[in-house]
């Protein structure tokens, strides 16, 4: 919902944030992608510095196409590289 919702500044990419709302709304994540998002969310919506501020939704953007796979960074709608057994490695034990 911050990405559809979050514009109480003036952001970049904002369209591409509606768009992957819209995308990743009906999504069902696993526990491991909901929480490498929420640490997104956390990310962008503790940046502080007045020129890093407007990058907020940027940085959603572009952490949810990683994890889920799928969405928009500027502009184009972009497959991510990674696979998601990256994650499973990444994970501490």
């Amino acid at each position: 919902r911050y990405l559809a919702t979050e514009r109480s500044s003036k952001y970049y990419q904002e369209w591409e944030a509606a768009e992957n709302a819209k995308l990743w709304e009906a999504r069902q994540p696993t526990e491991d992608e909901l929480d490498l998002f929420l640490h997104a969310y956390l990310v962008a919506k503790h940046i502080g510095a007045a020129n890093a501020i407007p990058f907020r939704l940027n940085v959603m953007s572009r952490r949810g196409v990683i994890i889920f796979n799928d969405g928009y960074v500027n502009c184009p709608k972009i497959k991510s590289q990674c696979s998601r057994t990256t994650f499973t490695q990444l994970k501490s034990p």
